[in-house]
């Protein structure tokens, strides 16, 4: 069902205020104390889209990408506020949402072009070793749950390239692989250089809105 003009426009000034947090917090906020004013708006960034999709509600597939990014918007704010794990679930759950999500709008596998089966053997390849590398290098109570996390996302990703919801979530669900590889190698001991995990925060953001402008734009047949 179409958006009234009004909540066109209501969700445009979302996503706007969303890329405002998220520069915001780039520029100012990231490494800041925890239990800072930083912390909300970096939770602000993906809860603004999530506002968007269920302003979007009757359009398909909103309601499942409302519930993903409002796990996602409680995970940013949980890994600066909790135990890493708590965060690494709410991520997790947003994962199995968009799973699902992308699951109903998945293309029949002859529909599926040649540039997205290249990007499934590429990911299973980069995944297959991004999983055990993350699990060994974590602490001890933290291997499962990471290892569950990079399946989750896999799945994830695997998924984005062949839904109906076209190149900007395939290529947003990318980005989120690489905002995490990037994450876990920081976290766990893997990457040192403070330039390159300081790209972490942009890539992460810019998928996240791809995805979700990506599956609010389009109109596939999703129950």
């Amino acid at each position: 069902m179409p958006l009234s003009r009004a909540g066109r426009g209501s969700g445009a000034l979302l996503f706007a205020l969303s890329v405002a947090c998220a520069v915001a917090y780039g520029w100012s906020g990231a490494g800041s104390p925890r239990l800072s004013i930083w912390v909300l708006v970096k939770g602000a960034t993906v809860t603004s889209l999530a506002l968007a999709a269920a302003l979007a509600w009757r359009r398909p597939g909103a309601p499942l990408l409302t519930a993903a990014l409002a796990c996602h918007a409680a995970g940013d704010v949980l890994l600066e506020v909790a135990p890493r794990i708590a965060g690494l679930v709410a991520f997790l759950i947003g994962h199995l949402i968009l799973v699902e999500l992308f699951r109903r709008s998945r293309l029949r596998w002859p529909a599926v072009r040649g540039g997205a089966k290249l990007a499934l053997g590429l990911l299973a390849v980069f995944l297959g070793t991004l999983g055990p590398t993350l699990a060994a290098a974590a602490p001890a109570d933290l291997r499962l749950p990471v290892a569950l996390y990079v399946a989750a996302l896999g799945a994830m990703a695997a998924l984005a390239q062949v839904t109906r919801f076209g190149p900007p979530v395939a290529a947003g669900a990318l980005l989120f692989v690489a905002s995490d590889a990037l994450l876990g190698a920081t976290w766990f001991g893997l990457l040192a250089s403070a330039t390159v995990a300081r790209l972490v925060w942009p890539l992460y953001v810019t998928a996240q809105l791809a995805i979700a402008w990506g599956v609010l734009r389009s109109r596939p047949a999703v129950p």
